[in-house]
């Protein structure tokens, strides 16, 4: 644990070790950007003696090296265009929201649990690229935090009690509310209503020479 918290930190300072483990711990406690209780929570951690008290301390210091990771990432962060980020993305969407009712039709619990959290993370994934670009994406938190800003109906507590006909429901509710932000994000739909719809969709936009 205390080697991937100095890992991370070296990371984020962009630089590199002298020493090896355990020999590196004075370089660590001298990176500019560090938590200023690095020194204290390695200490409380080293001073363990069992496993709940182990696992407090870890996540106590995984929350400070996040805090900092946090706040570089964001300070680097760089809004991306929804029409970019999400062009040609609700042709993906409807292929999700469909895999996710056919599996709560036939009562695939497994189907349905694993389909709903794919959509909800790539959802939250463009989401977040769309607030502050691929750094804010790469957040571990961020994907499922832009998710929640953007109002987006939650799918995997459902999932998660194995309620496929509230999931279908609410699967359904998560579509249009997608499609309306999208609308509003200036995205554009590719609504395929029959065959024709989509051969000019594909000539659009991979035109073949004539």
């Amino acid at each position: 644990m205390l080697n991937a918290a100095c890992n991370c930190l070296a990371l984020v300072n962009q630089t590199y070790f002298a020493n090896g483990w355990g020999a590196n711990w004075p370089e660590a406690l001298r990176l500019p950007l560090r938590p200023n209780t690095l020194e204290a929570t390695a200490e409380a951690l080293l001073a363990c003696r069992d496993i709940p008290s182990v696992v407090n301390a870890a996540d106590e210091l995984a929350a400070h090296v996040l805090n900092v990771l946090r706040h570089e990432m964001e300070a680097a962060t760089e809004a991306e265009p929804a029409a970019g980020v999400f062009r040609d993305s609700d042709a993906f969407i409807l292929e999700y929201v469909n895999k996710i009712l056919s599996a709560c039709r036939g009562r695939d619990l497994m189907k349905a649990r694993q389909a709903s959290p794919a959509l909800r993370g790539d959802l939250g994934e463009m989401l977040a690229r769309v607030e502050g670009g691929p750094a804010a994406s790469a957040l571990p938190d961020g994907p499922g935090r832009a998710f929640a800003r953007a109002g987006l109906p939650e799918l995997l507590e459902l999932a998660a009690r194995g309620d496929l006909p509230g999931l279908a429901e609410r699967v359904i509710e998560l579509d249009r509310v997608v499609r309306a932000w999208l609308t509003g994000n200036s995205v554009e739909l590719n609504a395929l209503d029959d065959l024709e719809a989509l051969r000019r969709f594909l000539e659009e936009r991979d035109p073949l020479p004539r």
